[in-house]
């Protein structure tokens, strides 16, 4: 029986940290939002999931809704535009290959499946490393991962605005 129960703890504790943050408390939202207007790109990566796609997405607009499984907290869902598809490795988010994507697309803010832009490390983190967020244990899997190159080993630019906005921002 011990067997048993060990097993299944260990199976919560591991389930627990693939679990998505979506649930803010409204103050917090407000503050995710405003963060995201200054800083409109953010990677949409599972750091502890193994095999996770990795996109990255240009913020169009954000609406603070209720959460859909917790009526006293809210949640953001955005219009994106998809910017591309980035490659994952083992270790993370690869910053030299990218597959560019053009289209539009529907989105929910998770605070530690989403990535946003850190000015001190120029580096995508977990936004609840960004923005004040008070629940649960801070756990990181594989933490932070670079922004892609704009220009592709090909020569492609993955997209002109992003090509500005990282220019701008991280190789300065």
């Amino acid at each position: 029986m011990k067997y048993i129960l060990s097993f299944l703890l260990c199976l919560s504790i591991t389930v627990s940290k693939a679990d998505a943050w979506d649930n803010l408390k409204e103050k917090e939202a407000k503050k995710t939002v405003k963060f995201l207007k200054k800083n409109p790109y953010i990677i949409d990566y599972c750091d502890c999931c193994t095999g996770s796609e990795a996109y990255l997405l240009k913020v169009v607009s954000a609406e603070i809704v209720t959460c859909d499984w917790n009526s006293e907290d809210v949640s953001i869902k955005l219009k994106v535009k998809k910017v591309a598809r980035l490659e994952t490795t083992g270790s993370g988010i690869s910053k030299y290959r990218a597959e560019p994507i053009n289209s539009d697309d529907n989105y929910k803010i998770t605070m530690n499946y989403t990535f946003g832009f850190d000015k001190k490390m120029k580096w995508a983190v977990p936004l609840f490393k960004l923005v004040d967020y008070g629940y649960y244990d801070n756990h990181i899997c594989m933490g932070a991962g670079n922004y892609p190159e704009p220009t592709l080993n090909d020569g492609t630019v993955i997209n002109k605005d992003y090509q500005t906005w990282y220019n701008k921002y991280i190789a300065e």
